[in-house]
Parts: structure tokens; C-alpha cells; sequence
């Protein structure tokens, strides 16, 4: 990383950085990524929609599995 970086967000394991040169520098635990901000930007929307998608799975799951125990309990 340059000399001139700018702290932009970070959580408990996980920052956000911009380099004097414009570059996003994102470190999750031990790993860190040096991204162009047009690939930082398709990062952020491809994990936002990757976890709706799999939010989404995880509540049809459990309507599902509800759904069973009901029809369980019925005929028990």
C-alpha cells in the first residue's frame, strides 16, 4: 500500500481502504485484496446479491421444514 491511504470502513474482521493511487484495499482476517474501484464496486454487488439469494433459500428451508412437522403432528 502507498504512503497516503484513507481508512473508508472496518468491522471486527474485516477494513476498507483507498490508496492515494485510487486502488480499494479490502483485508478480511489473514487476506487482504488490492481491487480497482470498478471491480471493488462489482465485488460489493455480486456479495449483496449472493446473500439475499441464499437468505432467501434459507427461509423457504424453514417454511418447508415447518410445513412437515405440521403434517407430522397431523397424522401422529
Amino acid at each position: 500500500m502507498h504512503e497516503h491511504s484513507e481508512f473508508l470502513a472496518g468491522t471486527p474482521h474485516c477494513n476498507v481502504q483507498r490508496c492515494g493511487c485510487g486502488v480499494i484495499h479490502v483485508t478480511i482476517g489473514p487476506v487482504s485484496l488490492r481491487l480497482q474501484p470498478e471491480v471493488a464496486r462489482e465485488l460489493r454487488d455480486a456479495l449483496v446479491v449472493g446473500l439475499e439469494v441464499g437468505a432467501r433459500r434459507d427461509r423457504e428451508q424453514e417454511r418447508t421444514a415447518r410445513a412437515h412437522v405440521k403434517v407430522h403432528q397431523l397424522f401422529s
